[in-house]
């Protein structure tokens, strides 16, 4: 799947169950994902012991979980993420090559 196909997969599931939020509420909800992630990611990486009563979860739906809702913003928005992505990737090629230390 290209992220175009994402984006109007993501687009076809919303206006057939209802439509798009206010984009101030799928910001919250792509932040509210991006925590879980967090918060997946950091006990299962072994950084935070599991809080009591906490279940553990498959991460990778968390991932996915944050692509449907970065979706959600970017058609809201009318922003291509292949675009998008490509423009970051030649930022970090050319502006931030030497940044990391691993470079």
């Amino acid at each position: 799947m290209t992220l175009e196909d994402a984006q109007k997969d993501v687009d076809r599931w919303i206006q057939a169950n209802g439509g798009y939020f206010e984009t101030s509420v799928n910001l919250a909800r792509l932040l509210e994902e991006a925590g879980e992630l967090a918060h997946d990611l950091l006990r299962s990486r072994g950084h935070l012991n599991p809080a009591s009563g906490d279940q553990p979860r498959e991460g990778s739906d968390e991932f996915g979980d944050v692509l449907f809702v970065l979706c959600v913003l970017a058609n809201q928005n009318g922003v291509s993420l292949a675009d998008s992505l490509k423009g970051s990737l030649k930022r970090f090629e050319t502006r931030d090559k030497n940044r990391h230390p691993n470079s």
